[in-house]
């Protein structure tokens, strides 16, 4: 779900070489957006790119957190038992055991940056982010350690089924894959094997059951008994929408995420009815949420928010 650090020169690249593209994403960006959102207990909290945590109990009005930060925050994750932990450039780590009420600001021994964070359980958190970089704790993010991979590009996604954590990338070199599941209780790095034309955007975990987004559309990731397979649930054809969030509702799957440069786009009732809201204000979006009956997806370039309730939108720009 990270992919937007390399949104800048989208539009140039997608202009000169739409026939050959396998990575619209440029490395740099210079606006203001939401990076990642998460709850915790009733509160949901989201991170930025000038390095806030804010908070809000209805989606629309934001508290700052005083976290003293600067640097560009790119995911924060939280479990049931309310630990949060918030992640970003230079390795940061900044974690919570109280549902955001106090916050730690930690070392991860990362001197690029963190692009996701998963919790396996209350004391051990996964991080990934670039050339490759993934770490873990078993301390509550108080310390680190490297885990040993077979590639070295950037970490985009990452997600926990029971005991295996899977891991997308932005692109593979000669010698590795899109896609690995990293057994914890074994500390086995394996390679998922099927056909990914560009690279994953997004992987998640819904109802045991794992989807991933890459520039081609929407799949589900089968397990046969440890050969992987995909269904594609919805095909991009000719589009070109970067998938960057994947949620499920009582009527279907949702997809918030960007088409073109600027052009934010939300899918919802999908794979049935594929209802489409392209939002025409400048805005993309990195991340979404449910949240007390609304649709919350969360971007920039003007740290905005929109939100759906009762099928009407609403659109919210933080300072």
């Amino acid at each position: 779900m990270v992919i937007y650090l390399y949104r800048l020169i989208f539009a140039l690249i997608l202009l000169l070489l739409s026939s050959c593209i396998d990575d619209p994403i440029s490395s740099i960006i210079s606006d203001n957006f939401i990076s990642s959102i998460t709850k915790s207990d009733n509160a949901l909290f989201i991170t930025t790119s000038d390095g806030r945590i804010l908070t809000s109990v209805d989606g629309k009005n934001w508290d700052a957190i005083p976290i003293n930060n600067s640097l560009l925050l790119l995911e924060i994750e939280s479990n049931e038992n309310g630990y949060i932990a918030a992640v970003g450039n230079s390795g940061v780590v900044f974690t919570s055991s109280n549902n955001g009420t106090s916050w730690n600001k930690r070392s991860s021994g990362v001197f690029s940056f963190l692009s996701d964070v998963v919790i396996y359980n209350d004391s051990t958190y996964f991080a990934g982010g670039n050339s490759g970089n993934l770490i873990k704790t078993t301390d509550f993010g108080e310390t680190w350690e490297a885990i040993i991979t077979p590639f070295s590009t950037q970490i985009t996604s990452l997600t926990i089924k029971d005991n295996d954590l899977f891991i997308g990338l932005r692109e593979k070199s000669i010698d590795s894959l899109f896609l690995y599941k990293y057994e914890i209780n074994n500390e086995l790095m394996l390679g998922i094997d099927i056909e990914i034309n560009s690279f994953v955007s997004s992987i998640t975990t819904i109802n045991n059951e794992l989807y991933f987004a890459d520039y081609d559309g929407f799949h589900q990731l089968i397990d046969n008994s440890g050969a992987y397979s995909k269904n594609t649930i919805y095909s991009n054809s000719n589009e070109v929408f970067i998938i960057q969030e994947i949620l499920r509702d009582d009527s279907g799957f949702v997809l918030a995420g960007y088409e073109g440069f600027n052009l934010g786009k939300v899918l919802t009732e999908v794979p049935n009815n594929n209802k489409v809201k392209i939002f025409n204000e400048s805005i993309y979006f990195n991340t979404g949420i449910l949240f007390d009956n609304k649709l919350i997806v969360c971007g920039g370039d003007e740290y905005e928010i929109a939100i759906r309730e009762s099928n009407n939108w609403e659109i919210i720009k933080l300072k």
